[in-house]
């Protein structure tokens, strides 16, 4: 296994996710996949491939900003490895991530947003 002591900057290709988002007038976008979160977050959460029903989100906003949004298990190593600063968490067996994803995307005045989800 490969461990990351710190992420390249990620913020062209997040850049160029948020100029798609532009042209298709999205508000958001959200990647769940392993390759995904590590390609726009430069995390390497190998847990995403053994257990995919802990799921890890990269939120990638129109102004290209983004937030993780990860199972507390995970939250400190992928601080570690990311250049990004917008990170939030949950507790796996007590919350359901994807309502946890919809409370975030609420908090960001996205309930009635246009949202991209791979």
């Amino acid at each position: 296994m490969t461990v990351v002591e710190r992420s390249v900057d990620r913020t062209e290709q997040r850049a160029r996710l948020s100029a798609v988002l532009k042209r298709l007038e999205l508000d958001a976008a959200v990647v769940t996949s392993y390759q995904a979160v590590s390609y726009f977050a430069g995390t390497n959460i190998i847990t995403q491939t053994a257990l995919p029903e802990r799921l890890e989100f990269c939120i990638v906003f129109p102004d290209e900003s983004a937030a993780l949004l990860l199972c507390n298990i995970e939250t400190s190593m992928a601080k570690s490895q990311t250049d990004l600063d917008d990170v939030s968490e949950y507790v796996e067996f007590a919350d359901v991530p994807v309502v946890s994803l919809a409370n975030l995307l609420k908090e960001r005045g996205l309930a009635q947003g246009r949202v991209g989800i791979e």
